[in-house]
């Protein structure tokens, strides 16, 4: 599988690895696609480059989109750490929604 040349660079280093395994939990929103624009919770990574994103409401916790990083800008900010349990996302949709929607000046 071919990797985008600048994310196999970053992803080649040590620090940035443990940094991709943190992405768990990250605020970022859609650069592309038809849900440009749209807030997203990361909820964790698959193989590659893709990740899994939820946003409370058309996508739930339980059935999370499946997306390219290539296709996110991170925005910096991270759920609260009660979101989150050994790296994984545990919070509910009502949760997720409702921090969502105050980051929207973001």
């Amino acid at each position: 599988m071919k990797i985008w040349k600048p994310l196999q660079r970053l992803l080649s280093r040590g620090a940035a690895k443990r940094e991709r395994e943190d992405l768990t939990g990250q605020i970022a929103r859609s650069v592309s696609g038809r849900d440009e624009g749209t807030l997203y919770v990361i909820a964790g990574k698959e193989d590659g480059i893709y990740v899994t994103v939820c946003d409370g409401e058309r996508r739930t916790v339980s059935v999370p989109k499946r997306k390219n990083v290539r296709h996110l800008m991170m925005t910096g900010r991270r759920v609260p750490d009660g979101f989150i349990a050994r790296g994984v996302l545990t919070a509910t949709d009502e949760q997720i929604r409702s921090f969502l929607h105050g980051c929207d000046e973001i």
